[in-house]
């Protein structure tokens, strides 16, 4: 299963929507997030309509296409915690996916160095860490608005300190964060067909 999140802003308070062509629920979660959970699809793309109503009716129609490389990340890291080979690549995939694939869709184009997944066994090298948050440095130099919970780069060099759960907690918001602003850009980029006043009678066909 693939959890979608879309932002609607905060008026929004019914939303009927299809994703795939399939009637889809969506659950607010706060804040203007609305999230639905699909079944995966086979080519990681999910097209999206949502008519979003607001107390006095409709208040935006979005249709996009959503093109999930992206996994959901763990961002709760605890000093009890120990990373694995797949944790790793999982945070630096999704750093990848958020340099090579979102933030092009907004025309920003940060320079980025791929990453092989490392095997089971293995850890992390000193010249993979500084790949990493090159690739990081580079979303910060690509001219993009950063969030205000972004995490700065860092340089790592032998002997020193290893990465913990600070760092791995960052790794992975740093890229959810790049992730959702742009899921949130793109519905701003859009025009909005609003009702004109008196058509508050109006109800979504489904109510969330």
């Amino acid at each position: 299963m693939t959890d979608l999140t879309v932002w609607l802003g905060t008026s929004i308070i019914y939303v009927y929507g299809k994703v795939n062509d399939v009637e889809t629920t969506f659950t607010l979660l706060g804040g203007g997030l609305w999230q639905a959970t699909v079944s995966a699809s086979e080519d990681n793309s999910y097209t999206i309509y949502i008519e979003a109503y607001s107390a006095v009716g409709l208040e935006e129609i979005y249709e996009t296409t959503l093109y999930y490389g992206f996994t959901p990340p763990k961002t709760d890291w605890t000093a009890a915690d120990y990373e694995t080979a797949g944790d790793f690549n999982r945070q630096k995939s999704n750093i990848e996916f958020a340099a090579t694939d979102t933030l092009p869709g907004l025309y920003y184009f940060p320079l980025h160095t791929a990453i092989d997944d490392l095997d089971t066994a293995d850890r992390p090298t000193i010249g993979i860490l500084n790949t990493l948050e090159g690739n990081t440095a580079g979303i910060e130099a690509c001219g993009i608005p950063l969030p205000g919970e972004w995490g700065a780069s860092k340089t790592w060099a032998y002997p020193g300190t290893k990465p913990n759960y600070e760092d791995w907690n960052r790794w992975e918001l740093n890229a959810k964060l790049i992730y959702d602003m742009a899921v949130r850009m793109r519905i701003s980029f859009r025009p909005s067909g609003t009702f004109a006043a008196g058509q508050s009678d109006i109800l979504p066909r489904r109510v969330v």
